[in-house]
């Protein structure tokens, strides 16, 4: 290797020596493409390292030189003496074309400074080179793209008419033959032209971003040795030069796209979140007596926290924290609250939304499950019919995905969560595509009951749950809130709605009576403080013994159950503690796992098992298993067939009941299921028959 470092620059007349900044502070990653004969052909340069050699040469990489400098460093590879011996890059390639090699140069770790929102684009930034961070939303097929195009004449067999070929998908023929004059005589040469691999995707802004323009998006065109580099749903940080196209032929009205030259995976967990300017905040809280409560107090400050609605909060704080990451365990906690109207679920989600450093929110009302996981679905972007589209699962990897109204999604997209939610990976096989996206992210859903709500007159709540329990059991927490009413707790809701309104629309000038409702930290506040919990918090558990109240919970429950009812508590239970008692203690911005964390953890669970998995006497309800007799849902289903099956007379009593007794259902778990068909309507008794509706 030469000896000799960089020269300086000098002006901008000056050549830089782009040979010995190879040489200095390349040569290891050039041995390996051209000694070694490495796969990976791209040269990856780091902007930092052109502003050490000239901060001026860098800045014109931004100021429409880009493409000139990545020539000309591409060009400089030829001469690199990679061996030692004298021998150059142009000399051992055997992907040299003329004087051009196979290789890309690519220039990353570009500066924050030049960095844009998608859909912050002037029109003064055409043609020059900027980096944008995104999501990749739609992701198309790799394809063969002509660069420069070579025809030959059917007649006369004359080879040579190159003509570039413009940004838009349609091919750019020669009007006539250059040897012979004729027209209407070429087809393209695939052989002699100039191809590269494209693909083309949509980068869309990710959920983390604060931007005004979140509706926005961009589509990004990958060549050559970037082709493949991207997966749907992945942050990437992409660099490249902005161009304009109309948006179709003949229009004045003109669309942004990018020409991608570098592609960096960002994993964005605190993107558009500043840590630093809430450190005294940050510091405040943990150092409370208290920081769980303080966060509480702060979150949604305007519900009522009446029933389970405080439990509920701490369990969607701990849930936003999350636990620490394992290739073996899920760290993704997943939280559905089931209520009536009116009990504060959608506040606690749309809170849920506004404070996590990285959510996504999707309302189940017309959800699909290509909508929740991912798709290859037909539509016009890009040049193959088939595309692959990420779901709400996918986008959100790495975050919280939020999922309101999931009782009003389709029984397809309910059960599409049932593989993604423990396996996180989100598989798609269809139409030539074949791929497995992740979707390691945390589901926070709400939804009404079955009936839309709980009906008093039933005596068992959970027999009114309406999901089966294959879905529930992929559940950490499933949390019921009824809306009883009648005492003390109705005053307080009206009081508290009605101060929250008065706070919003603003009290009398010159009033001391201090708001009733102001949290004691802003919604940015909790934003930051959860973005340090989640990347630089990393809780352990020292002293084993002490998740021994995970392990005598686990025992207590299982032995503790009716013999004729199913077991109310699996193994899944005590990986859901653990991962609960892990993001409790990031969440007060512990290193330790501590006793409180695992007390808490124990809390939460067996609130949750205690609403949704026993009934009134303390036995075990159907939703408790996985496996047969099955769930409650299944059970109502079940009924309902049996009954039907009798033609429009039903089915009589004695009939109904050999039948039951058969499926090895406990009796008072079918008479329940009876009950809360009857009260809704479904069915009825008539002549010692019963009857559907």
């Amino acid at each position: 290797m030469s000896d000799a470092g960089p020269r300086p620059i000098g002006g901008d007349d000056a050549s830089p020596d782009w040979r010995s900044f190879l040489e200095d502070r390349y040569s290891d990653e050039l041995i390996a493409i051209f000694v070694d004969e490495s796969d990976d052909r791209i040269l990856r340069v780091d902007w930092e390292d052109i502003e050490g050699m000239d901060w001026q040469l860098a800045e014109r990489i931004f100021d429409g030189d880009g493409n000139d400098i990545i020539d000309d460093i591409r060009d400089a590879i030829l001469t690199v003496d990679v061996t030692g011996d004298g021998r150059n890059a142009g000399e051992l390639s055997a992907g040299v074309a003329g004087d051009r090699l196979d290789i890309d140069v690519a220039i990353r770790n570009i500066p924050d400074s030049h960095s844009h929102d998608i859909g912050d684009f002037r029109p003064d930034m055409v043609d020059r080179h900027l980096a944008i961070v995104g999501q990749v939303s739609v992701l198309d097929d790799v394809h063969l793209s002509v660069e420069t195009a070579v025809f030959e004449c059917d007649r006369c067999e004359f080879v040579g008419m190159e003509i570039d070929q413009p940004e838009e998908d349609t091919l750019k023929t020669p009007m006539e033959c250059e040897g012979c004059g004729r027209s209407g005589t070429m087809h393209l040469h695939i052989k002699h032209s100039d191809t590269a691999s494209r693909q083309v995707a949509l980068l869309t802004p990710p959920p983390e971003s604060k931007s005004d323009s979140m509706s926005a998006d961009i589509e990004i065109q990958l060549l050559g040795q970037l082709v493949g580099e991207i997966r749907g749903g992945e942050r990437i940080k992409a660099f490249g030069e902005l161009k304009a196209r109309p948006i179709r032929d003949g229009s004045r009205v003109f669309e942004y796209f990018m020409d991608v030259n570098s592609i960096e995976v960002v994993d964005g967990s605190t993107t558009a979140v500043d840590i630093d300017a809430w450190e005294e905040e940050i510091d405040a809280i943990a150092s409370s007596a208290d920081p769980v409560s303080i966060l509480k107090d702060s979150f949604a400050p305007d519900i009522h926290r009446h029933g389970p609605l405080d439990d509920i909060i701490e369990a969607v704080l701990i849930q936003m924290a999350g636990a620490t990451g394992s290739d073996r365990y899920r760290s993704d906690i997943h939280v559905m609250l089931l209520g009536d109207p009116g009990t504060g679920k959608s506040k606690i989600l749309k809170a849920a939304e506004e404070i996590h450093p990285r959510a996504k929110y999707k309302n189940g009302e017309s959800v699909t499950a290509a909508g929740l996981t991912a798709a290859a679905t037909k539509d016009d972007f890009g040049s193959t019919p088939w595309t692959l589209k990420p779901g709400l699962l996918v986008l959100s990897n790495g975050g919280m995905a939020i999922l309101d109204e999931i009782d009003k999604a389709s029984d397809d997209a309910v059960s599409s969560l049932h593989s993604v939610l423990e396996r996180q990976t989100a598989a798609v096989s269809k139409a030539g595509i074949d791929a497995e996206l992740p979707a390691a992210t945390s589901l926070l859903a709400a939804g009404n009951p079955e009936g839309s709500r709980f009906d008093p007159t039933v005596e068992a709540i959970y027999m009114q749950i309406g999901f089966p329990a294959s879905i529930l059991s992929r559940f950490d927490l499933v949390f019921l809130i009824q809306d009883r009413p009648g005492g003390d707790a109705d005053t307080d809701i009206a009081r508290q709605i009605a101060d929250s309104f008065v706070d919003s629309t603003g009290r009398a000038t010159g009033s001391d009576v201090a708001s009733t409702v102001e949290p004691a930290y802003p919604p940015e506040a909790l934003t930051a403080y959860l973005a340090f919990a989640r990347d630089r918090v990393h809780p352990v558990v020292e002293d084993p013994a002490v998740i021994d109240p995970i392990v005598d919970t686990f025992r207590r429950k299982r032995a503790d159950r009716d013999p004729e009812s199913p077991v109310p508590m699996t193994a899944r239970f005590v990986d859901s503690m653990i991962r609960i008692a892990h993001a409790s203690a990031r969440l007060r911005l512990s290193d330790v796992v501590e006793p409180e964390d695992v007390d808490r953890a124990v809390q939460l669970v067996e609130l949750s098992i205690d609403q949704t998995m026993t009934d009134p006497d303390g036995f075990a309800s159907p939703t408790a298993v996985e496996t047969e007799p099955g769930s409650v849902t299944d059970l109502k289903r079940e009924i309902k067939s049996v009954i039907k099956n009798e033609a429009n007379g039903g089915i009589r009593f004695a009939d109904f009941w050999d039948y039951f007794d058969s499926r090895d259902y406990p009796k008072s778990t079918v008479q329940k299921a009876i009950d809360a068909l009857t009260s809704s309507g479904r069915i009825y008794t008539y002549d010692d028959r019963f009857r559907l509706s």
